[in-house]
């Protein structure tokens, strides 16, 4: 078992700017807030929502690279819109 998934079991705290997975809509996502029992999800598209805090968890290795592979394609996108303009 890797040292996420471990500290997921354990319930590790969340911080702002962590990379999480939220299990209801099954993507790993960015934490740019955490107000009470809700936590606040953003993804690389600009994609944001508010899922329960139980909702969430860190994010394992894979699903960090699955995000910043997301990251890089975004770029991608943004710079071939510009060049269109």
């Amino acid at each position: 078992m890797n040292r996420q998934a471990t500290a997921a079991r354990t319930g590790t705290r969340l911080v702002v700017g962590a990379i999480v997975y939220c299990r209801h809509y099954a993507m790993p996502a960015r934490v740019t807030r955490i107000s009470g029992t809700f936590v606040y999800l953003i993804r690389p598209s600009g994609l944001q929502w508010r899922s329960a805090r139980v909702a969430v968890r860190p994010a394992t290795d894979w699903e960090h690279k699955q995000y910043r592979a997301l990251a890089k394609l975004q770029t991608q996108r943004e710079r071939g819109l510009r060049s269109l303009t």
